[in-house]
């Protein structure tokens, strides 16, 4: 599972569920897992666990909106899987992200994120386009026919 820095420095660190960081402190029906951690004095500078809550669900969701479900996050985590197969539908991105990361997508978002994931690898239509002139050079340098 994931963590969101909530504060740190030279002696204090804690982290909220990564899952639930946009809504901390505002519902109680949210993931309580917390970790706080600080550095006692006449430690010789180790932190100590000084809080630890657990989760209490198997499987958090998060909004469609959520700040760390960004396009550019997405198309960086389907873009091995796009590139091993080129007509993956959204459906299965959808449920991809859904069951890996517990974060729900719409639609709409996924064809835009796969677009983007296709044009990185191809690069947009029209420099594929300008590359065709080259491509055919190619083709008829190595198809010689006598």
């Amino acid at each position: 599972m994931t963590s969101t820095l909530i504060k740190t420095n030279r002696t204090c660190y804690t982290t909220v569920c990564a899952l639930i960081a946009d809504s901390y402190n505002e519902s109680k029906d949210v993931c309580p897992w917390k970790l706080h951690a600080s550095v006692p004095k006449n430690s010789s500078g180790y932190f100590k666990i000084r809080s630890y809550k657990q989760h209490t669900s198997n499987e958090p969701s998060l909004r469609s909106n959520h700040r760390k479900a960004t396009s550019s996050f997405i198309r960086n985590v389907i873009l091995p899987l796009v590139r091993k197969q080129l007509d993956m539908l959204p459906d299965f991105i959808i449920n991809y992200i859904k069951n890996k990361y517990h974060i729900s997508i719409t639609y709409n978002k996924i064809w835009n994120v796969r677009t983007k994931a296709l044009t990185k690898i191809f690069r947009d239509w029209e420099s594929s386009y300008e590359t065709l002139p080259q491509y055919l050079d190619v083709l008829k340098a190595s198809n010689l026919v006598p």
